[in-house]
Protein backbone atom coordinates (compact mmCIF):
# COMPACT_ATOMS: atom_id res chain seq x y z
CA UNK A 1 0.00 0.00 0.00
CA UNK A 2 1.57 3.30 -1.05
CA UNK A 3 1.68 6.35 1.21
CA UNK A 4 -0.97 8.35 -0.67
CA UNK A 5 -3.48 5.51 -0.37
CA UNK A 6 -2.67 4.93 3.29
CA UNK A 7 -3.22 8.62 4.05
CA UNK A 8 -6.34 8.72 1.88
CA UNK A 9 -7.86 5.87 3.89
CA UNK A 10 -7.19 7.76 7.12
CA UNK A 11 -8.57 10.96 5.61
CA UNK A 12 -11.72 9.20 4.37
CA UNK A 13 -12.29 7.60 7.76
CA UNK A 14 -12.23 11.03 9.39
CA UNK A 15 -14.50 12.48 6.69
CA UNK A 16 -16.88 9.57 7.18
CA UNK A 17 -17.09 10.34 10.89
CA UNK A 18 -17.62 14.03 10.14
CA UNK A 19 -20.49 13.14 7.76
CA UNK A 20 -22.06 11.03 10.52
CA UNK A 21 -21.70 13.83 13.06
CA UNK A 22 -23.25 16.33 10.64
CA UNK A 23 -26.17 13.99 9.93
CA UNK A 24 -26.60 13.65 13.68
CA UNK A 25 -26.64 17.44 14.02
CA UNK A 26 -29.34 17.66 11.31
CA UNK A 27 -31.39 15.03 13.16
CA UNK A 28 -31.00 16.88 16.47
CA UNK A 29 -31.90 20.23 14.88
CA UNK A 30 -35.05 18.64 13.41
CA UNK A 31 -35.95 17.19 16.81
CA UNK A 32 -35.36 20.61 18.36
CA UNK A 33 -37.59 22.23 15.74
CA UNK A 34 -40.36 19.69 16.42
CA UNK A 35 -40.25 20.23 20.19
CA UNK A 36 -40.45 23.99 19.70
CA UNK A 37 -43.39 23.50 17.33
CA UNK A 38 -45.18 21.40 19.96
CA UNK A 39 -44.77 24.22 22.46
CA UNK A 40 -46.19 26.74 19.98
CA UNK A 41 -49.17 24.44 19.33
CA UNK A 42 -49.83 24.10 23.08
CA UNK A 43 -49.62 27.88 23.48
CA UNK A 44 -52.14 28.38 20.67
CA UNK A 45 -54.55 25.90 22.29
CA UNK A 46 -54.26 27.82 25.56
CA UNK A 47 -54.85 31.15 23.80
CA UNK A 48 -57.94 29.78 22.06
CA UNK A 49 -59.28 28.50 25.38
CA UNK A 50 -58.63 31.93 26.93
CA UNK A 51 -60.52 33.65 24.10
CA UNK A 52 -63.43 31.26 24.61
CA UNK A 53 -63.43 31.97 28.34
CA UNK A 54 -63.39 35.74 27.77
CA UNK A 55 -66.30 35.41 25.32
CA UNK A 56 -68.40 33.51 27.86
CA UNK A 57 -67.58 36.06 30.55
CA UNK A 58 -68.65 38.88 28.24
CA UNK A 59 -71.89 37.02 27.54
CA UNK A 60 -72.33 36.64 31.30
CA UNK A 61 -71.93 40.39 31.74
CA UNK A 62 -74.48 40.99 28.98
CA UNK A 63 -76.92 38.64 30.68
CA UNK A 64 -76.42 40.46 33.97
CA UNK A 65 -77.16 43.75 32.24
CA UNK A 66 -80.32 42.23 30.71
CA UNK A 67 -81.31 41.00 34.17
CA UNK A 68 -80.83 44.44 35.75
CA UNK A 69 -82.73 46.09 32.91
CA UNK A 70 -85.59 43.60 33.17
CA UNK A 71 -85.87 44.18 36.94
CA UNK A 72 -86.12 47.93 36.41
CA UNK A 73 -88.80 47.42 33.77
CA UNK A 74 -90.70 45.14 36.16
CA UNK A 75 -90.64 47.78 38.89
CA UNK A 76 -91.84 50.32 36.37
CA UNK A 77 -94.76 48.05 35.39
CA UNK A 78 -95.67 47.53 39.06
CA UNK A 79 -95.82 51.30 39.60
CA UNK A 80 -97.92 51.71 36.49
CA UNK A 81 -100.37 49.10 37.81
CA UNK A 82 -101.15 51.46 40.71
CA UNK A 83 -102.06 54.28 38.34
CA UNK A 84 -104.41 52.57 35.87
CA UNK A 85 -108.06 53.69 35.80
CA UNK A 86 -109.86 50.82 34.12
CA UNK A 87 -110.03 47.09 34.73
CA UNK A 88 -108.85 46.37 31.20
CA UNK A 89 -105.76 48.53 31.65
CA UNK A 90 -105.11 46.74 34.93
CA UNK A 91 -105.39 43.29 33.29
CA UNK A 92 -103.07 44.38 30.50
CA UNK A 93 -100.49 45.56 33.04
CA UNK A 94 -100.76 42.30 35.00
CA UNK A 95 -100.17 40.37 31.79
CA UNK A 96 -97.09 42.48 31.03
CA UNK A 97 -95.86 41.93 34.59
CA UNK A 98 -96.20 38.15 34.24
CA UNK A 99 -94.42 38.27 30.91
CA UNK A 100 -91.59 40.31 32.41
CA UNK A 101 -91.32 37.92 35.38
CA UNK A 102 -91.03 35.01 32.96
CA UNK A 103 -88.39 36.92 31.04
CA UNK A 104 -86.44 37.49 34.26
CA UNK A 105 -86.71 33.80 35.18
CA UNK A 106 -85.33 32.83 31.78
CA UNK A 107 -82.46 35.29 32.14
CA UNK A 108 -81.64 33.92 35.60
CA UNK A 109 -81.66 30.39 34.18
CA UNK A 110 -79.33 31.50 31.38
CA UNK A 111 -77.06 33.15 33.95
CA UNK A 112 -76.84 29.95 35.98
CA UNK A 113 -76.03 27.93 32.87
CA UNK A 114 -73.46 30.50 31.81
CA UNK A 115 -71.86 30.39 35.27
CA UNK A 116 -71.55 26.60 34.98
CA UNK A 117 -69.91 26.91 31.57
CA UNK A 118 -67.52 29.58 32.85
CA UNK A 119 -66.59 27.45 35.85
CA UNK A 120 -65.85 24.48 33.59
CA UNK A 121 -63.84 26.64 31.17
CA UNK A 122 -61.84 28.13 34.04
CA UNK A 123 -61.01 24.62 35.25
CA UNK A 124 -60.01 23.56 31.73
CA UNK A 125 -57.94 26.72 31.27
CA UNK A 126 -56.12 26.22 34.56
CA UNK A 127 -55.41 22.59 33.69
CA UNK A 128 -54.08 23.56 30.25
CA UNK A 129 -52.02 26.34 31.79
CA UNK A 130 -50.41 23.90 34.23
CA UNK A 131 -49.79 21.37 31.44
CA UNK A 132 -48.21 24.08 29.28
CA UNK A 133 -45.95 25.19 32.14
CA UNK A 134 -44.89 21.58 32.77
CA UNK A 135 -44.29 20.96 29.04
CA UNK A 136 -42.36 24.21 28.78
CA UNK A 137 -40.04 23.17 31.61
CA UNK A 138 -39.63 19.73 30.04
CA UNK A 139 -38.95 21.17 26.57
CA UNK A 140 -36.50 23.76 27.93
CA UNK A 141 -34.57 20.92 29.56
CA UNK A 142 -34.68 18.92 26.34
CA UNK A 143 -33.60 21.94 24.28
CA UNK A 144 -30.60 22.48 26.55
CA UNK A 145 -29.67 18.80 26.18
CA UNK A 146 -30.04 18.93 22.38
CA UNK A 147 -28.04 22.15 22.09
CA UNK A 148 -25.29 20.59 24.19
CA UNK A 149 -25.29 17.61 21.84
CA UNK A 150 -24.96 19.93 18.85
CA UNK A 151 -22.09 21.78 20.54
CA UNK A 152 -20.33 18.50 21.36
CA UNK A 153 -20.67 17.33 17.75
CA UNK A 154 -19.38 20.63 16.40
CA UNK A 155 -16.43 20.51 18.81
CA UNK A 156 -15.60 16.98 17.62
CA UNK A 157 -15.85 18.11 14.00
CA UNK A 158 -13.41 20.97 14.71
CA UNK A 159 -10.96 18.52 16.28
CA UNK A 160 -11.25 16.17 13.32
CA UNK A 161 -10.78 19.06 10.89
CA UNK A 162 -7.42 19.73 12.55
CA UNK A 163 -6.49 16.06 12.20
CA UNK A 164 -7.55 16.20 8.56
CA UNK A 165 -5.24 19.12 7.84
CA UNK A 166 -2.27 17.18 9.17
CA UNK A 167 -3.11 14.19 6.99
CA UNK A 168 -3.81 16.33 3.90
CA UNK A 169 -0.29 17.73 4.11
CA UNK A 170 1.04 14.20 3.54
CA UNK A 171 -0.99 13.59 0.35
CA UNK A 172 0.21 14.72 -3.07
CA UNK A 173 -1.65 17.72 -4.49
CA UNK A 174 -2.91 15.85 -7.56
CA UNK A 175 -4.40 13.01 -5.52
CA UNK A 176 -5.90 15.43 -3.01
CA UNK A 177 -7.61 17.45 -5.77
CA UNK A 178 -9.09 14.26 -7.16
CA UNK A 179 -10.30 13.20 -3.73
CA UNK A 180 -11.88 16.61 -3.04
CA UNK A 181 -13.64 16.67 -6.41
CA UNK A 182 -15.21 13.25 -5.86
CA UNK A 183 -16.09 13.89 -2.22
CA UNK A 184 -17.97 17.12 -2.98
CA UNK A 185 -19.80 15.58 -5.95
CA UNK A 186 -23.58 15.25 -5.74
CA UNK A 187 -23.52 11.43 -6.02
CA UNK A 188 -20.79 10.59 -3.52
CA UNK A 189 -22.67 11.35 -0.30
CA UNK A 190 -19.40 12.70 1.10
CA UNK A 191 -17.64 9.35 0.55
CA UNK A 192 -14.86 9.54 -2.07
CA UNK A 193 -12.84 6.43 -1.23
CA UNK A 194 -14.24 2.91 -0.74
CA UNK A 195 -12.78 -0.56 -0.60
CA UNK A 196 -13.49 -3.50 -2.88
CA UNK A 197 -15.59 -6.18 -1.23
CA UNK A 198 -14.57 -9.84 -1.15
CA UNK A 199 -16.99 -10.65 -3.97
CA UNK A 200 -15.27 -8.13 -6.22
CA UNK A 201 -17.90 -5.42 -6.01
CA UNK A 202 -17.53 -1.72 -5.22
CA UNK A 203 -18.38 -1.01 -1.61
CA UNK A 204 -19.83 2.36 -2.69
CA UNK A 205 -22.30 1.37 -5.43
CA UNK A 206 -22.12 -2.45 -5.12
CA UNK A 207 -21.43 -2.74 -8.83
CA UNK A 208 -19.33 -5.69 -10.06
CA UNK A 209 -15.77 -4.74 -11.01
CA UNK A 210 -13.66 -6.34 -13.76
CA UNK A 211 -11.63 -9.16 -12.25
CA UNK A 212 -8.47 -7.80 -13.90
CA UNK A 213 -8.90 -4.50 -12.07
CA UNK A 214 -9.46 -6.23 -8.74
CA UNK A 215 -6.32 -8.34 -9.18
CA UNK A 216 -4.29 -5.33 -10.32
CA UNK A 217 -5.29 -3.24 -7.31
CA UNK A 218 -4.62 -6.14 -4.95
CA UNK A 219 -1.14 -6.53 -6.29
CA UNK A 220 -0.24 -2.83 -6.67
CA UNK A 221 -1.58 -1.51 -3.38
CA UNK A 222 -2.85 1.63 -5.15
CA UNK A 223 -6.29 2.94 -6.08
CA UNK A 224 -8.37 3.34 -9.23
CA UNK A 225 -11.73 4.84 -10.15
CA UNK A 226 -15.01 2.88 -10.18
CA UNK A 227 -16.51 3.35 -13.63
CA UNK A 228 -20.04 3.08 -12.22
CA UNK A 229 -20.08 5.52 -9.28
CA UNK A 230 -16.90 7.49 -9.91
CA UNK A 231 -15.45 6.86 -6.44
CA UNK A 232 -11.88 5.93 -5.68
CA UNK A 233 -11.59 2.19 -5.07
CA UNK A 234 -8.81 0.10 -3.53
CA UNK A 235 -8.24 -3.48 -2.41
CA UNK A 236 -7.88 -3.77 1.34
CA UNK A 237 -5.54 -6.45 2.62
CA UNK A 238 -6.12 -7.54 6.20
CA UNK A 239 -2.38 -7.98 6.56
CA UNK A 240 -1.95 -4.22 6.05
CA UNK A 241 -4.45 -3.27 8.74
CA UNK A 242 -1.76 -2.38 11.25
CA UNK A 243 -0.25 0.12 8.83
CA UNK A 244 -3.29 2.41 9.06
Amino acid sequence: MNDDLRNLIQLQEIDREIVNYRHDIERIEQELKETQSELVDDQQVLEEKHKELMLYKQQRMDLNLDWETAKLELEKLKKMSLQVKTNKEYQDILRDIDHKKNEIDEIVEDILLQDEKIEKLEEDFKELEEELAANKRKIEGLEEHLRNQIKENNDKIKEMDLDKEEIRKKISERVLRQYNRIQTGSKSGGIALVSIQKDGTCCGCHGSLPIQKVVSLKESGTYDICEMCGRMIYFFNESEKDEL
